[in-house]
Formats: structure tokens, C-alpha cells, sequence
């Protein structure tokens, strides 16, 4: 998932296989990146992924733990464009993900460690910090944003699958 500005400055939380599988929340800045890693995790199961955007406290969480915050001199203002399921970089659009994503939430404040934990258990986006959340697809038999009314497009044929359990 990335959130971009039009400056070709964007964050993104991304997969990556170093030597575990891990998730990564980074900040680039033209085409240096800044990012802090999560703890890893395995395939074939849902994960929870989630990242905290501060430039101070950069932050990549998986299954509700999270990893060693990082700093950075960027910070995202304005944006301009949100992907899921690709991942983004300077050029455009790279890899695309060949995996399931549900339940995407944006919020305007940075979440804590105990509301990550709280979305790992399977608590839907809106229940959490609902007053600071600003973008929330569910991502459930349709693709809408239920919390910002923002138009999703859907590329290369997005099908459903089975969704992981979630307490509403």
C-alpha cells in the first residue's frame, strides 16, 4: 500500500524478503527511502500488517507487534494518490501483490501499540480511533471507501477471496 504527493514523495508499507519475510514502513523522499522493518512472519495465512508514519517514530507492525522505530527527514504533506496491492516507487507502479488484502484503514494520528494489537485480533477499522480514521475499505464483496468517499479503481482484475474473521 502507498500513499503518494504529487512531488514524487510517498509512504508505503511494503513486503519484504530479506532474510525472513518482514514488513516494511517507508518514507521516500525522490528515490531514497527510510524504513523500519517488522518482525517476520510466513505465508499462507492472513497476516495483519499495519505501519505508523511519524518522521520521528517510523514505525512497521505485523500480527500487532512491532518492530524497532526508525527516523527520517521526510514527512508526507499532501497527497495525491493511494494504491493497494502494488508496490509503488519512483517510476510509478512496480510489483504487483499476489496475495489477499482486507480491511484497509488510514487514520490522521498514529496508532498505538495496543490499537495495532487490537486490529491484529480482528477488530475492524472503524472501531478503532474512529474519530481519526479518514479512509476505510473493507474490501468485502466490493471495492468502496466507507469512511472519505474516495472512488477506488480496481487494476488487473482484483477477485474476492475468503475474508479473515473480524469482530464488528
Amino acid at each position: 500500500m502507498a500513499l503518494g504527493a504529487t512531488s514524487g514523495n510517498f509512504d508505503r508499507l511494503v513486503l519484504t524478503r530479506n532474510a525472513a519475510l518482514t514488513i516494511g514502513a517507508q518514507s521516500v523522499a525522490a528515490t531514497v527511502a527510510t524504513s523500519a522493518n517488522s518482525g517476520s512472519f510466513t505465508t499462507g495465512a492472513w497476516q495483519h500488517a499495519g505501519g505508523v508514519f511519524q518522521t520521528a517514530n517510523k514505525r512497521a507492525f505485523v500480527n500487532g507487534a512491532g518492530g524497532t522505530a526508525q527516523t527520517s527527514a521526510y514527512s508526507l504533506t499532501g497527497l495525491a494518490q493511494l494504491t493497494i496491492g502494488a508496490r509503488r516507487n519512483s517510476a510509478g507502479f512496480g510489483v504487483f501483490l499476489s496475495a489477499g488484502v482486507a480491511e484497509v484503514g488510514i487514520w490522521t494520528d498514529a496508532l498505538t501499540d495496543e490499537e495495532m494489537a487490537s486490529l491484529a485480533a480482528g477488530f475492524t477499522p472503524d472501531q478503532i480511533r474512529p474519530q481519526s480514521l479518514v479512509f476505510y475499505a473493507p474490501l468485502i464483496r466490493t471495492i468502496q471507501d466507507l469512511r472519505g468517499g474516495l472512488t477506488i479503481t480496481p487494476t488487473n482484475s482484483p477477485t474476492v477471496a475468503v475474508h479473515p474473521r473480524v469482530f464488528q
